[in-house]
C-alpha cells in the first residue's frame, strides 16, 4: 500500500526511506556488539549505563531543540554538506567508540555521534515535510516507522550472526559498509531530489507572500 502513493514514486522519498533503512540497520547491528563490548572494556555496572545514557539523551534533545536548528538555518538551501558530515561522524565514531579503552572518548565521540543524529533526523523529518503534504506527508512517515521496524528486527539478526560467525570486527565492518552506502546516496542524490524540493518549496512560499 505505502509503495503505491504518489509521493513514493519520486526520487526524494525513495532517498529518504533507503537513507532511514540503512541508518536502521547500521544502528541495530552496532547495538548487539555495544553493550558487551562495555562490560568487558570498562566493566560497568548498573550505574554506569544509567549515567551514559542520561547523558546521551541530553545530547539528543539538546541536538534536537538548539544544534539542528542552528546548523540547519546555516546551511540554508544547500543542506547536503551537512548532511554528509552528520553521516561521515556516524560511520567514523562507532568504531572509535567500540575500540577505545578511555572512557571520556566514549563519551566524548558518543555526544558527537548523537548531535549528529539529531542533526540528520531533523533534516529527514523536514524532508519529508517538503516532499509530501496531507495524507501522503502521513503514509511517507508510516513507510518510515515500517522500514524503522523492520531494520529493528533483521538488524540484530544480522549482527548476531556476524559477531558470532566472524567477530565484533565483521559487524563493524557492516555498520561501517551502511553508513558508506548512505553518504553515497546523500552525496549523489539529496540535492538532486530533496535539496531542490525544499528550495522549490521555499520559492513558492516567497511568491506567495508576494
Amino acid at each position: 500500500r505505502f509503495f503505491s502513493l504518489p509521493v513514493m514514486q519520486t526520487g526524494g522519498a525513495r532517498l529518504v526511506v533507503a537513507v532511514r533503512l540503512f541508518a536502521g540497520l547500521a544502528f541495530h547491528i552496532f547495538q548487539v556488539v555495544w553493550s558487551a563490548s562495555l562490560k568487558s572494556r570498562f566493566d560497568w555496572q548498573p550505574n554506569d549505563y544509567a549515567a551514559f545514557m542520561g547523558v546521551v539523551g541530553v545530547s539528543y534533545a539538546v541536538s534536537q531543540g538548539f544544534v539542528a536548528k542552528a546548523l540547519i538555518k546555516r546551511a540554508g538551501g544547500k543542506p547536503t554538506s551537512l548532511a554528509l558530515c552528520c553521516v561521515l561522524v556516524l560511520g567514523l565514531g562507532r568504531p572509535v567508540a567500540l575500540w577505545t579503552h578511555d572512557v571520556r572518548v566514549v563519551y566524548t565521540v558518543f555526544c558527537a555521534m548523537v548531535m549528529s543524529l539529531g542533526v540528520l533526523n531533523t533534516l529527514i523529518s523536514s524532508a519529508c515535510a517538503n516532499l509530501a503534504a496531507g495524507d501522503e506527508l502521513g503514509g511517507l512517515f508510516g513507510m518510515l516507522d515500517a522500514v524503522e521496524n523492520c531494520t529493528g528486527v533483521a538488524g540484530p539478526l544480522l549482527g548476531g550472526y556476524l559477531a558470532a560467525s566472524m567477530g565484533e570486527v565483521a559487524a563493524m565492518c557492516m555498520v561501517v559498509a551502511c553508513y558508506a552506502v548512505n553518504f553515497a546516496l546523500l552525496f549523489c542524490f539529496f540535492d538532486k531530489h530533496v535539496a531542490s524540493a525544499r528550495r522549490s518549496g521555499a520559492g513558492s512560499e516567497a511568491k506567495k507572500a508576494d
